[in-house]
């Protein structure tokens, strides 16, 4: 979804690059020249920050001893403040220091914080220069960083954890000023933004075990896991629910922690509804996060009058102080929709029952189609296609009514890839007399489909084939309320609900053979549900028409066969693979039917030189000799092997079981 949420890539591998040995004295003379400066350089780095740790800690000693004995503590809280700050703002900053700059930053801050003086000028000076020091490094560096200290250093990260959350209660309780408060909340939401769903290992202290008694399986270890422990900061942060930044820390948490949070922030749920818009991003989050309740418990306080007003809302970020909050409140209400629609069919039938929510949805998909924004096109059409499956696809015609004109466009015009799927949506019910899955969506659909199996990318072929076999399927079972046994249903009328033949009368007459030779360059690519789903298409198509090969040129004719025996190639050698899907069968099939149907028995002959069906010989003894002649025999022991030739037709070039062939060797001495 459009959120917050910045997730970290996960960092390339930097593997040594070994010297070619051709590579001449000159470049190996180079390459140590570089590896010796670089060398140089970070000594100095390191003397120079030793000299400036030791400048600072002569400094806080001499600071110390120049105040009276009855204010030790707080002189030496606020020197250790004055390290902190001198640390962050002298510490190298360059390629690779990140980790090491925010691991000493929050280990500083840890240790100032049980120094301080407990005041809010003090506890200010305190986050300026931890803000100062994440927002300064570089995003994805930062993002790593802190999950390694999270993940390293478990006992250092409750401790940040809890000196925030003691540092914003303070700052509620005793009036703190709006600049602390908010880098207080910029420092959580850097923390809660940067967590991943990687599992790492926890140490196991069972049994008096120590920090590198690390075990596997157990639970993972991250930033928002700490948070979630820390009852008293969410219950603070619960209070400042009319802040859009509090909205987006929880949001954060309930996306990276799940159940652990939302057990949490649940028993506030009505209390979040009445802070909309401010909490619209906490909002989608519960509704996609939470997979344990019905949209009716949702909808109690979020109702359609309340969903409304969020789609009409600007979509302007909500606080110009986050630019990196990239989620608009109109975002976020699709994202609420999709949730919601995806849920039973009770609410499905309240969300499309409500014709001014519908409306507002219609128009703004028009118009970010005309101008594309895909962070509000993505839940959207997913919103779109859980309403049209449905109910057993009741609401397909008053969704087409709205919605048919811009997924339309979507679709020719491959704004987003999402479009296919919703609707291949559309399509589920395809084959049911009179459903309008068949009757309104399969030819609205159908053309803009055809067009990227011929002309479109691999990525929207893939889609748009898995559409069409969709459509193709054998359609659900008729609801009982549908009562279509008593109509009386003709021939004609029964064409009209076959989807091969909606489909095959939807694509032009020059455009056929481009069809089916498209639907056989799919069967033939190594991806398995593409190939798979393109070559059933083709064979719904062939079996239904009465393909006749002679219909298409000589050239093409070749080609088909040519790319069947392909794909039969592929399935033969390859035992697992052929196992895992029919595509090999599927191409025998087509070959024996269509296209060697009649040369199969010749060839057959033609190789054995024998009847096609030779008589069974009478032993001297009286008794049947099972098996062919010996000179048929002979005949298919001479023929190729099927291990250089794999394919060859059903039943050709097969070796005779071990039995027959040694009673017919018996039978010739």
């Amino acid at each position: 979804m459009g959120s917050a949420v910045r997730r970290k890539r996960p960092p390339s591998s930097s593997s040594s690059k070994q010297q070619h040995p051709k590579i001449s004295m000159r470049g190996q003379g180079n390459a140590e020249d570089l590896r010796r400066s670089l060398l140089r350089r970070r000594q100095q780095e390191d003397v120079q920050l030793r000299k400036q740790r030791k400048e600072e800690r002569l400094q806080a000693r001499r600071f110390r001893g120049s105040h009276d004995d009855d204010h030790n503590d707080d002189d030496r809280g606020l020197a250790a403040a004055v390290t902190f700050v001198a640390t962050s703002a002298k510490t190298p900053m360059g390629f690779g220091s990140t980790e090491r700059t925010l691991k000493e930053a929050l280990e500083t801050f840890i240790v100032s914080f049980r120094g301080v003086i407990h005041s809010n000028q003090h506890y200010k000076h305190l986050l300026e220069r931890l803000h100062q020091t994440i927002s300064s490094c570089n995003g994805t560096e930062t993002s790593s960083a802190l999950e390694e200290f999270a993940r390293d250093e478990p006992d250092k990260t409750e401790a940040v954890i809890s000196a925030l959350s003691q540092m914003l209660a303070h700052l509620l309780q005793h009036s703190g000023d709006e600049e602390t408060l908010l880098l207080l909340h910029n420092i959580l939401l850097s923390i809660t933004a940067s967590t991943t769903q990687t599992l790492t290992a926890t140490a196991n202290k069972e049994g008096g075990g120590g920090d590198d008694d690390n075990y596997y399986g157990l639970a993972p270890l991250r930033w928002s896991d700490q948070i979630v422990k820390e009852a008293t900061l969410l219950r603070t942060l619960l209070s400042s629910l009319h802040r859009p930044v509090v909205s987006n820390i929880l949001g954060n948490l309930v996306q990276d922690a799940g159940a652990s949070a939302l057990q949490h922030v649940w028993p506030a749920w009505s209390t979040i509804v009445t802070h909309l818009p401010a909490t619209s991003y906490l909002c989608a989050a519960m509704a996609q996060k939470d997979n344990t309740r019905f949209a009716s418990h949702f909808m109690q306080d979020l109702t359609t009058t309340v969903l409304t007003s969020l789609l009409q809302s600007s979509e302007e970020p909500q606080q110009e102080q986050h630019p990196e909050l990239e989620a608009s409140t109109v975002v976020d209400a699709a994202w609420i929709l999709e949730g919601l629609s995806r849920r039973e069919d009770a609410a499905v039938k309240v969300l499309c029952g409500n014709e001014v929510l519908m409306q507002n949805l219609a128009s703004l998909l028009e118009e970010h189609t005309t101008k594309p924004n895909a962070s509000f096109l993505f839940p959207t059409l997913k919103a779109i296609g859980n309403m049209a499956v449905a109910c057993d696809g009741t609401f397909v015609p008053a969704l087409l009514t709205k919605f048919a004109e811009p997924l339309t466009q979507i679709l020719e015009k491959g704004i987003v890839l999402e479009g296919v799927k919703t609707a291949a949506f559309f399509l589920f019910d395809a084959g049911l007399p009179r459903h309008s899955s068949t009757v309104l969506a399969l030819p609205l659909f159908s053309p803009s489909l055809i067009r990227m199996i011929v002309l479109g990318s691999f990525e929207w072929k893939r889609e748009a084939v898995v559409a069409l076999e969709l459509a193709l399927a054998d359609p659900p079972c008729i609801p009982q309320s549908q009562d279509h046994g008593s109509l009386v249903v003709s021939k004609q009328e029964e064409a009209l609900d076959d989807p091969t033949w909606v489909i095959w009368n939807v694509v032009p007459d020059s455009d056929k053979d481009s069809f089916l030779l498209a639907l056989l360059d799919i069967s033939t690519l190594p991806d398995l549900i593409a190939s798979l789903s393109s070559i059933r298409v083709l064979d719904r198509f062939l079996r239904a028409i009465s393909f006749c090969p002679s219909s298409l040129a000589f050239n093409h004719e070749k080609t088909v066969i040519d790319r069947l025996h392909s794909i039969l190639a592929i399935g033969s050698n390859d035992p697992q693979y052929a196992a895992v899907n029919d595509r090999a069968e599927i191409a025998l099939d087509l070959l024996d039917d269509f296209f060697e149907k009649e040369e199969e028995d010749e060839d057959f002959a033609a190789e054995t030189n024998t009847p096609l069906v030779p008589a069974p010989l009478i032993a001297a003894n009286g008794t049947f000799a099972f098996g062919v002649s010996p000179v048929a025999a002979a005949a298919v022991a001479a023929a190729p092997d099927p291990v250089d030739h794999p394919m060859m037709g059903r039943g050709r070039g097969r070796l005779i079981p071990a039995w027959m062939s040694s009673q017919q060797q018996q039978q010739s001495l």
